[in-house]
């Protein structure tokens, strides 16, 4: 029987406001359940985190295709569904953080407890309250300086941007890379680079032939940062 290959869009179903919506990426499962009762009130203003935007695919299929973490300690910003957090678990990540604001927690971990049954697995990944630019949250994370933090769809609210940038500078070290995927709306995006190169923030853009084939003729774009040596 010949295998098909997982398609991310339907033409003839809009999955983006399903219940449970299920991604494949190699021999990794992940089902994430949405918060859509109330369908009306997302936006992206707005509860943005109860379901998954294509942002968030575009960053994992790249995470999965491109990058080994395994043993790595890796920390999610604005986790919403938990999408990159799981995906990390599942690739050998020593330690995975998923970090939202309260609201949040609850629904994240719904989606660990459905996705994560063996208890080693379990003790590796933690899902905490992070508010951007709030040093004491930062600091009281199970990682405070992890290898990789990951983000995605997080650049549309410009005057976040600041705290945005105020967290990465605590949680990184020169070491650390930080992985982003983002949609230009015309929201201000673009200012977070002039702010990031601002604060000695290396930026290098991934080309979209390496993204997931659906995307790289799209809006969507993936960057790694890394912070500048003071030399």
């Amino acid at each position: 029987m010949e295998i098909v290959p997982f398609k991310y869009t339907n033409p003839f179903v809009n999955l983006k406001y399903e219940p449970t919506r299920i991604f494949y990426f190699g021999d990794t499962t992940i089902r994430i359940h949405q918060n859509v009762a109330d369908r009306e009130s997302i936006s992206l203003h707005q509860n943005t985190g109860n379901v998954i935007w294509d942002g968030a695919y575009v960053l994992a299929d790249y995470l999965d295709q491109h990058l080994d973490i395994k043993d790595l300690s890796t920390v999610e910003l604005g986790a919403g569904c938990g999408l990159l957090s799981l995906l990390s678990l599942a690739k050998g990540a020593k330690t995975v953080v998923a970090t939202d604001l309260p609201e949040h927690l609850d629904h994240i971990q719904l989606n660990v407890t459905e996705n994560v049954k063996d208890s080693d697995h379990l003790s590796r990944i933690h899902v905490q309250s992070l508010a951007w630019g709030d040093a004491a949250s930062g600091a009281a994370l199970k990682v405070t300086q992890p290898d990789l933090i990951v983000a995605s769809e997080i650049l549309y609210l410009e005057d976040l941007h600041a705290d945005l940038l105020r967290t990465l500078n605590a949680l990184s070290t020169h070491s650390t890379r930080v992985l982003m995927s983002y949609k230009n709306r015309n929201m201000g995006e673009e200012k977070f680079f002039t702010r990031a190169k601002a604060l000695r923030w290396n930026i290098e853009m991934v080309e979209a032939r390496s993204l997931h084939k659906e995307f790289q003729t799209g809006e969507y774009r993936v960057f790694y940062m890394t912070r500048r040596s003071q030399s």
